[in-house]
């Protein structure tokens, strides 16, 4: 059982920008990703997967922004620095300087700062780098601009850290197994996982530089065709929203 705060007039989950007045706690029994099936046949609710679409407005939301990552994105920190660029803009006369940081989930509960105290005003430009190698979840990111006066203006966007590449294997055919060849085509099936999502699944032949076919949907499986007798070898490479490979 998981409790969510969810907008109560439009079902999704609630973000830093939905009213107070709209957020409710509502409980659901989660089943795991296997049971997907089973959970729609018995019509059992389930939690929202889309959050509110609410933002800033006026005239402060083209002054102070992020841009990137984008709303609900799927990072990784899978690189050599485990850094990700954070780009935004951060104007205006009076603006005295800006601080970014960020925060688990959508309660600003542990603040943790990427920048701090930054005076040069940027214009869709790099206004922090963000360390997400040790991170996993849904995270949010707080920009603040502090005006001269000593008022200030904050935006936020939720993204979702994924440092966890896919499981894959081929389950057919199997090692070293014979296929005749009045056999038209090789079926490659290959089982693959992931805990948040998968972007797609590719298929290889031999030591080809591209693949010979691409899938986006379960079941994982692909014809090759038999151009006659000799040894070849199989691989698929999974890869997830966040970019992470397998």
């Amino acid at each position: 059982f998981q409790e969510f705060a969810i907008n109560r007039e439009t079902g999704r989950l609630a973000t830093i920008y939905t009213p107070p007045e709209l957020v409710e706690t509502q409980v659901f029994r989660v089943y795991p990703e296997a049971a997907a099936d089973w959970v729609r046949e018995n019509e059992i609710e389930q939690p929202p997967t889309e959050y509110d679409t609410i933002t800033a407005e006026g005239s402060d939301a083209r002054d102070v922004a992020i841009l990137s990552p984008r709303p609900f994105a799927t990072i990784s920190g899978q690189t050599p620095t485990g850094t990700v660029p954070i780009s935004g803009t951060v104007r205006g006369d009076n603006v005295a300087f800006y601080r970014l940081a960020y925060f688990e989930g959508l309660t600003p509960n542990d603040l943790t700062t990427i920048a701090d105290n930054v005076t040069d005003p940027q214009e869709n430009g790099l206004i922090g780098v963000w360390n997400v190698a040790e991170l996993d979840g849904l995270y949010t990111l707080l920009l603040t601009a502090v005006r001269q006066d000593g008022s200030f203006t904050e935006v936020s966007t939720q993204v979702t850290v994924d440092n966890t590449p896919p499981e894959a294997r081929i389950v057919f055919p199997l090692p070293d197994q014979q296929i005749f060849t009045d056999e038209e085509f090789v079926t490659v099936q290959a089982q693959v996982t992931d805990n948040l999502s998968l972007d797609r699944v590719e298929f290889y032949a031999d030591n080809a530089g591209v693949p010979f076919a691409i899938s986006t949907v379960p079941p994982f499986t692909e014809q090759w065709p038999v151009r006659g007798p000799g040894c070849h070898t199989f691989r698929v490479l999974a890869i997830d929203a966040a970019g992470n490979e397998t």
